[in-house]
């Protein structure tokens, strides 16, 4: 079986990481990052968007490392484990949503792409990938539970290293990249998070005790030719019951404030945003 650290052990191994980082770029008294922290920390945001965080990789850049993991989860902890009979179309199901994923998917159309018959046997298989922490699933958001549980269901990627040492890597995929990277880190804040999908789309909705408290855009490049779509689905989210929720759009280096309607809606730089949530837990934690 492949080692997985413990919760408890991965809380420890993140907050080091935290205090790490911090130090490493202190502030002015003005709270300002200098621009040559901002360039070190532009290289670091780059570098774990492209290799991930997997620390055998961060030593040894060697992309087989990253492969073998990918094949002994599959074949070590799932296949045996689970006596899976179809092993490539279960390895392909695997790889179709790496390659694919940030996308919304359902179970059926999933088995036809993989060569099976029983969407029943791609749910199955998901919850394995799922317990193995090789993927991630993301539910839209609904009143209904049963509404829910009906409507497709996007997946993520546990780790953006992996996912581009094992399948093939296409141009225009940063923004997918991105998209997962934020959506591991408000799984990583311990955040309860959905999607939305209406007339309009938003990335994330962030849930606090049943109230919708932020809607996250993410996109790589916030231009003329996709503004409509990623305030759009901010404003239609806002509109629809949750006036009061918090709406931002995070991008890879843009730091603005948006004047939309009758408010402003800030644009971040997703590692700016990662920041700012590890300075308020080591915070708190003091």
């Amino acid at each position: 079986m492949v080692k997985s650290l413990s919760d408890e052990t991965l809380l420890e191994v993140c907050e080091t990481i935290q205090a790490s980082l911090l130090s490493s770029f202190n502030t002015h008294s003005s709270g300002l990052i200098t621009t040559r922290q901002e360039v070190g920390i532009l290289r670091l945001f780059t570098s774990y968007l492209e290799d991930g965080g997997f620390p055998e990789y961060q030593t040894d850049p060697n992309p087989e490392i990253l492969k073998r993991t990918f094949d002994d989860i599959i074949f070590q902890d799932i296949i045996s484990r689970y006596k899976i009979r179809e092993i490539r179309a279960f390895r392909e199901l695997a790889r179709y949503l790496l390659i694919n994923m940030t996308h919304e998917a359902s179970l059926n159309s999933l088995a036809s792409v993989i060569g099976i018959k029983s969407g029943l046997s791609v749910k199955t298989w998901i919850g394995y990938l799922e317990d193995s922490y090789l993927l991630g699933s993301l539910c839209p958001y609904e009143y209904s539970m049963k509404q829910q549980l009906s409507r497709n269901q996007k997946y993520y990627g546990i780790d953006t290293g992996m996912r581009n040492a094992v399948v093939f890597r296409f141009s225009g995929d940063a923004g997918m990249l991105l998209d997962n990277m934020v959506l591991t880190e408000l799984r990583r804040q311990g955040k309860t998070v959905y999607s939305w999908t209406g007339k309009r789309e938003c990335d994330f909705l962030v849930v606090d005790r049943g109230h919708i408290k932020t809607a996250i855009q993410v996109c790589f490049h916030l231009t003329h030719e996709n503004h409509q779509r990623e305030v759009g689905g901010l404003a239609e989210v806002e509109e629809e019951r949750f006036q009061d929720c918090t709406g931002i759009i995070l991008t890879e280096r843009q730091d603005e404030m948006l004047p939309v309607k009758d408010r402003e809606v800030r644009v971040m730089p997703v590692w700016r945003w990662i920041f700012m949530s590890l300075e308020e837990s080591v915070q708190w934690k003091n």
